[in-house]
């Protein structure tokens, strides 16, 4: 290259670059500190996302690739895990708080939940469950489930309401999902909360708005159908899955039988937990309670080991409607575009 064009594309570069002969450089733009509120919003907008929100096979995410390089998995550009030793919640954490604007100290976050701890041992923000704390939005919430003292899952705050806690979380029935704890500080398998370090806002715990419980507990209201013979038939809403059809056949499957024994079937949340349960009535006039335990009973939500005689002369009645009359109990949070869709209970009496 000669002299003189060397010399132009120098020009060139400093031209580009905005740059002048004497002009000092500017000196970078400091970031702003995170916010609860952006954690927050970053965390909704990941459950909101119906691509990213749900593993491939097992354990292979979007996060597990995106904050730890994990191996390549699932045929998705950029995701990574799979296998038993993947599992991805502490890296939807992480990746919810480097969204947020969250820098120091992330280094001591690895793909283990009690990375979270660590980190907020080590910088002074690291608060015991069942202490004076009252957790806030955007804290890491870490959870012991055999209460053995290995911290196995960590979630991120979503609000605090008296007694009751809110979180969106990773890796919970193989995708992200929101939660509610009541008592929480009660709760054995609570372990703490760890605060991101340089975070403002959120010192009064966010009253959430109240919604419709749905039956899988993804935020899409579903729909319950009793066939004639007694069988009874979940259709998930899965709209955003399958091309706007929210209650397509792939979406339902068989999750009972003999419920022909009732006359009539109401939905209502009536263990308070965020889940829809249903309340069945039988020609004798007996009540019972049908508990949503669709995370314990292995994707069952109604499984005969959850019924139990909650009432009896319920004959005398010719209606009975599910409804919050008091307005006491609230429910897990949802988000504008989660409750937009429609009824949670499709029922089909026998004729």
């Amino acid at each position: 290259m000669s002299r003189f064009r060397l010399r132009r594309t120098l020009l060139a570069l400093t031209a580009a670059a905005g740059i002048t002969a004497g002009a000092a450089l500017a000196a970078p733009a400091a970031h702003a500190a995170p916010s609860r509120d952006g954690i927050v919003t970053i965390a909704e907008r990941e459950f909101n996302d119906t691509y990213r929100k749900y593993e491939v096979g097992n354990n292979c995410s979007y996060y597990g690739g995106e904050m730890f390089g994990w191996p390549a998995c699932g045929g998705r550009p950029g995701w990574g895990g799979g296998g038993d030793w993947y599992a991805w919640c502490a890296a939807f954490a992480k990746y919810v708080w480097r969204e947020a604007g969250v820098t120091t100290g992330m280094s001591q976050i690895d793909g283990f939940a009690r990375s979270f701890k660590t980190y907020g041992v080590n910088n002074g923000t690291w608060h015991a469950r069942g202490g004076s704390y009252v957790p806030k939005p955007g804290d890491a919430v870490t959870f012991d489930w055999g209460n053995d003292g290995d911290i196995n899952h960590v979630g991120i705050v979503k609000a605090v309401s008296g007694s009751s806690l809110y979180t969106i979380e990773g890796n919970t029935s193989d995708r992200i999902a929101t939660h509610t704890y009541h008592n929480y500080n009660s709760n054995s398998q609570i372990e703490g909360f760890t605060a991101p370090v340089g975070v403002t806002g959120g010192s009064t715990p966010t009253e959430p708005k109240r919604w419709i419980a749905d039956v899988t507990g993804d935020g899409y209201h579903d729909l319950v159908a009793r066939e004639d013979d007694g069988t009874l038939m979940l259709y998930s809403n899965n709209i955003e899955r399958d091309n706007g059809v929210p209650y397509s056949t792939p979406s339902s499957r068989q999750i009972g039988q003999g419920w022909d024994a009732f006359d009539t079937v109401v939905n209502a949340d009536v263990t308070g937990d965020g889940y829809t349960d249903l309340v069945a009535r039988k020609p004798d006039g007996t009540l019972w309670l049908y508990s949503n335990n669709i995370e314990r009973d292995n994707g069952v939500p109604y499984s005969y080991a959850s019924s139990r005689q909650i009432g009896q002369s319920w004959d005398a009645f010719d209606t009975i409607i599910g409804a919050d009359v008091n307005r006491r109990r609230l429910h897990r949070p949802r988000s504008p575009q989660t409750r937009r869709h429609p009824l949670a209970l499709l029922q089909q009496h026998r004729t």
